[in-house]
């Protein structure tokens, strides 16, 4: 049976708002935090837990950002759906690591500092390592499933949507360089912007009266 994702809470604030809070995350964490040294002393340092709750809230956001999105495609087709479904898990396993990073790690690292190390001990542990990856790809994959719908359907400008599904594998999986993520994070939030604006125009673009 076809599925159809409403197009009642297509709102172009989203996209925009979890665009603007991901890019402001990134920055603050490349200029307040210590990173040139330990990654323990990182999640010790004053300022992890609000940096982090930033990014929270922007990854939470993005959950409202791929609904807008799919509701704007509104597509019956069931790939589509499951593109969305996947790119919504995606997310959903990202915001749970963010919330874990921002609320939980500082008080294993001041009862466990040993264990806090990005090339072993808790950052290894396959559980943790499956669920970094799973978000990534689940999020890269539906990313690319609605891109090219959105690209078909022309749904919104054709290289608003290609930034969309370059940026999201490029920052989303774990795996690649931190240079190749930054620039993930840069297009995927560019392309979040566009879409965001052309949404909200396209919402307040008041409808011409028929000719007869």
């Amino acid at each position: 049976m076809n599925r159809k994702i409403s197009n009642a809470h297509c709102s172009g604030w989203f996209p925009i708002s979890t665009a603007v809070l991901m890019l402001l995350f990134w920055t603050l964490f490349a200029v307040f935090l210590p990173m040139q040294e330990a990654y323990i002393n990182w999640v010790l340092d004053s300022n992890w837990t609000w940096i982090n709750i930033i990014g929270f809230i922007g990854a939470l956001l993005g959950i409202f950002a791929l609904n807008s999105i799919a509701a704007a495609l509104n597509s019956k087709k069931n790939i589509d759906f499951i593109g969305y479904l996947a790119a919504v898990c995606g997310v959903t396993i990202l915001t749970a690591i963010l919330f874990f990073e921002a609320f939980i790690l500082k008080d294993i690292a001041i009862q466990n500092p040993e264990i806090i190390n990005l090339n072993e001990g808790f950052y290894q542990n396959s559980t943790f390592k499956t669920a970094n990856l799973s978000g990534g790809l689940l999020l890269s994959i539906g990313a690319l499933i609605l891109g090219f719908s959105m690209i078909k359907k022309r749904t919104f400008k054709k290289w608003k949507v290609i930034l969309f599904m370059l940026g999201c594998p490029m920052f989303g999986i774990v795996f690649m360089p931190g240079n190749v993520r930054l620039i993930g994070v840069l297009l995927y939030s560019i392309s979040l912007i566009a879409i965001g604006i052309e949404m909200i125009k396209n919402k307040l673009m008041p409808t011409r009266p028929k000719l007869h």
